[in-house]
């Protein structure tokens, strides 16, 4: 009879558990939790020391638990703590920004797409890398992850949700997007692929069954048409067509 190893579920879910109040509690909270669970597992390796057998076990067990929980925990506190200090969210007017795509597009209607970037630099000053996302004209190639854009934009607050403590501003493209950096070379192999399945859909399949496609397959819904999107929103299947996160909203 088989059974489940379940020595790394406490950790998993304390890691998990820590990381998710880090992002919903202030600051300060969050590193009291760390340091709490730092010091309850310096605590733990101390009595496992002077303990053997089952219980040197359980000690250490309970010190690498609570090391991973605090450390869990810490990086979170100081990814919040660099997006709270960053320049951009206090940055006024249409600022030009250098960012570098993370994610692939989700388009949105009326011709546009949001695109997770990290902001590089503001207004030709470096900074530190801070999660952002761009809103943008759909025109031209495709956007991969890994380029790098200049661009200038209006500066808006994140979302005030948890989900996105970790976004330092909402970013709308006032400008053309220019190209500093292309991606990296599997990014523009993922790019090609779904090039030609989109090319070779629209020769054998007719319209609306050459976007739909793509989408099934790759997640790529640049070819959807709105009556199928909504169709799936419909029908509760948006899931099917967003493989790679690209969903028509």
């Amino acid at each position: 009879m088989r059974t489940s190893d379940l020595r790394l579920a406490a950790p998993a879910a304390g890691c998990w558990a820590a990381a998710a109040t880090a992002l919903a509690a202030p600051v300060a909270v969050s590193a009291s939790i760390s340091a709490g669970f730092g010091a309850a597992g310096i605590a733990a390796a101390v009595w496992s020391r002077r303990n053997a057998g089952l219980r040197r076990a359980i000690g250490v067990s309970a010190a690498a638990a609570c090391g991973l929980i605090a450390a869990s925990t810490l990086a979170v506190v100081l990814r919040v703590i660099a997006v709270d200090s960053a320049p951009i969210r206090t940055a006024e007017g249409k600022p030009t920004v250098e960012v570098e795509t993370t994610g692939d597009p989700v388009f949105l209607t009326g011709g546009r797409m949001r695109v997770p970037v990290t902001v590089r630099a503001l207004s030709g000053l470096r900074q530190r890398p801070v999660a952002a996302q761009l809103t943008a004209p759909v025109d031209g190639p495709d956007v991969l992850p890994g380029e790098r854009y200049r661009v200038r934009v209006r500066v808006r607050p994140p979302r005030d949700r948890a989900a996105d403590r970790l976004q330092a501003a909402q970013l709308t493209a006032t400008g053309p997007m220019t190209g500093l950096r292309g991606p990296p070379w599997w990014q523009r192999a993922a790019g090609t692929v779904r090039e030609r399945l989109r090319d070779v859909s629209l020769r054998a399949l007719p319209e609306r069954s050459a976007g739909l496609l793509p989408g099934l397959v790759l997640g790529d819904v640049s070819g959807l048409d709105e009556r199928t999107a909504a169709d799936f929103r419909a029908a509760g299947l948006a899931h099917l067509i967003a493989v790679s996160g690209l969903i028509v909203r």
